[in-house]
């Protein structure tokens, strides 16, 4: 940690694709992101006790919420009428705009950690994409879930070293888990560099499958 403004102390993300309506070919994506940040500097307290939430389009906020915790264990918990709602248009896909939340963590100072939690859902479903657990901070431990109903047909691949996942699938629902650690910040590069340089799971839903009918996820989505 020396030299550091800030550690991300662990990075949760759950990401799950669900039926909603059979019959009308309705379905609903969910992700959920769960951070603990520890503040080191000065810099950082100034940096990183600010949150922004990006909500895209078809999605909306389920949940939200943080706490500042201090050393002696003390807890402050956030309020959800100080967040801001912010209109953007995305610089990376055209005539798409997206929704931002900003707030501030209440009471942080240096060494205290703060934990995030917030919950995006769409009623349209999420056929694919790619799921990364390197963020803007240095992070000690991280955890993508993956989980979906057990009649979708996928393809899963994993790059640049991704580490195989633990299959904790039940009969109904795949569910999918990898776990990372002391994964180095990537700061601003989010975009530019991860599908040359660090590990990342991608998946597409290729089809719903069952005894009964397929329905191509593609033509019917």
């Amino acid at each position: 940690l020396k030299g550091e403004d800030a550690v991300m102390v662990y990075n949760n993300l759950y990401v799950y694709n669900d039926i909603v309506d059979l019959s009308s070919a309705k379905f609903s994506s969910k992700r959920t992101v769960m951070q603990k940040i520890k503040i080191l500097t000065e810099k950082g307290l100034e940096e990183y006790s600010k949150v922004f939430v990006n909500v895209y389009p078809k999605e909306h906020i389920t949940v939200v919420d943080a706490r500042t915790i201090k050393p002696n264990g003390k807890v402050v918990n956030f309020k959800t009428k100080d967040i801001k709602k912010m209109d953007f248009k995305s610089p990376f896909y055209k005539d798409t705009r997206y929704q931002q939340l900003r707030f501030s963590i209440p009471d942080v100072e240096i060494g205290d950690e703060v934990e995030i939690v917030y919950t995006t859902k769409s009623s349209r479903l999420k056929t694919g994409g790619d799921l990364i657990l390197h963020t803007y901070l240095p992070c000690m431990s991280a955890s993508l879930t993956y989980g979906a109903s057990k009649s979708f047909v996928h393809e899963i691949k994993m790059y640049n070293g991704m580490p195989k996942f633990s299959d904790q699938s039940s009969q109904t629902n795949t569910v999918l888990k990898w776990y990372l650690s002391n994964l180095p910040s990537i700061g601003d590069q989010h975009r530019a560099i991860y599908t040359n340089k660090i590990p990342y799971v991608r998946y597409v839903i290729r089809q719903y499958k069952s005894a009964y009918n397929t329905i191509d996820i593609a033509k019917n989505n």
